[in-house]
């Protein structure tokens, strides 16, 4: 793994974004919000010097590198730097546009596998069209153009810097081609056994727990293309957490500390042991990516439960909770997603039974607890059926007392 900035990528790498790849979206309606605030977060870190927004990982074919992940961020920058170097000088434009290489065979960025996107990109950078108004009346701009999603977007993008760049003052191209950098992965050459704890800035930043098991995780699969989907996935989840509409004002630091978390559940509910920290080494052999997207994908369908009831137990992982720090919650309404319950009726007893013993602190051992979850999970017995009719051990451990006799009750 290697820290580069972006002029070292350019001119050193020849970057393809596979088919497989999901669309670029930060620039249309959507997500607009998503990039004014990345455009905002640059800003104020490359005052501080050198910016470090994340990571590349792609694999190498031939003398081509293919992305997995970090394309959003990737795009964006690049369309950043064309939009600058034109706001800049003639002189600038012309280097930059050197560093792409737009007549080469290789490209330094290339969509060269969606035949549409990559002729729009190439004829939008040697336009020099930067008025979103002005690009569809370009003699080259073709109708097909308008059905492209990736296309769309960019003239997004290019209609937020027009509003944006002015009032940010630090979004020069001088100091983003030098000042902001990936760490660069290539995944081939990943092992597990690597040591990952290194610092991600200047400043001494630790590389989140989440940022150190991606790698290892995507080292396991053999397959190329499925390390491509799941770069694409991953990205798709912190865009998640990234939504504006879940994640309120909270800092985008929240972001890691909600991946952290739920990586966190998905090897609590697998391994049916504690996990106050995650060991990247050790907890890379214990869950896979496909562990990982079957609870976020629950974890996006409990959202649309009971008219989002439940959201607040998900925005739990953003870490400012003042109750339920080990998420029992949630993850007791997660068991019953994946258990494949369809009956409303049964997420409202999960719900109101499990926060009314969270609340009286009556759940005494965390272990006891995941493993009646995983009995459960395992089990053709309802909520109540399974804690009042099974011999189960845990749940006789989990119920007891007055809680049990309530159970019994309802």
């Amino acid at each position: 793994m290697e820290k580069k900035n972006i002029s070292e990528l350019l001119k050193n790498f020849d970057f393809v974004v596979p088919e497989i790849q999901r669309e670029y979206v930060w620039g249309d309606n959507k997500n607009k919000q998503v990039l004014v605030q990345f455009l905002r977060d640059l800003n104020e870190k490359i005052e501080l010097g050198e910016t470090n927004i994340g990571f590349l990982y792609s694999y190498q074919s031939g003398q081509e590198h293919y992305l997995i992940d970090g394309q959003q961020r990737y795009t964006t920058i690049l369309l950043l730097l064309y939009y600058l170097s034109i706001v800049d000088s003639e002189e600038t434009y012309v280097e930059y546009m050197a560093l792409q290489k737009l007549d080469s065979v290789r490209p330094s960025f290339s969509y060269r596998v969606r035949t549409h996107t990559d002729s729009f990109l190439t004829n939008l950078l040697k336009s020099k069209t930067t008025d979103p108004q002005m690009i569809e009346d370009q003699t080259w701009f073709k109708r097909d153009y308008r059905k492209d999603t990736t296309i769309k977007s960019m003239i997004g993008a290019l209609e937020v810097f027009k509003e944006w760049v002015p009032k940010l003052q630090n979004l020069t191209y001088k100091g983003v081609i030098n000042n902001v950098c990936f760490w660069y992965f290539d995944v081939a050459q990943t092992s597990q056994g690597e040591e990952l704890y290194i610092t991600m800035n200047s400043r001494g930043e630790k590389l989140t727990d989440s940022e150190q098991i991606k790698p290892r995780l995507l080292n396991k699969m053999g397959d190329v293309m499925e390390k491509e989907k799941y770069g694409k996935k991953w990205d798709d989840w912190e865009e998640f957490f990234y939504n504006r509409s879940l994640r309120g004002d909270r800092s985008v630091n929240s972001i890691d500390v909600a991946m952290n978390n739920m990586i966190r559940i998905t090897l609590e509910l697998i391994s049916k042991r504690e996990h106050d920290n995650i060991n990247p080494v050790e907890d890379a052999e214990v869950i896979t990516l496909a562990d990982i997207e079957c609870y976020m994908n629950a974890i996006k369908h409990l959202i649309s439960l009971s008219n989002g009831k439940y959201k607040e137990e998900v925005e739990r992982l953003y870490g400012d909770a003042e109750s339920d720090g080990q998420f029992y919650v949630l993850k007791s309404l997660l068991t019953e997603l994946l258990k494949g319950q369809t009956d409303e009726h049964e997420y409202e007893r999960v719900y109101q039974t499990i926060i009314n013993h969270v609340r009286r602190n009556k759940i005494k051992s965390h272990i006891d607890f995941l493993n009646y979850l995983d009995c459960y999970k395992n089990s053709d017995f309802g909520f109540y059926s399974f804690i009042i009719d099974t011999q189960n051990e845990y749940a006789s451990k989990v119920f007891t007392g007055h809680e049990l006799d309530k159970v019994k009750l309802c």
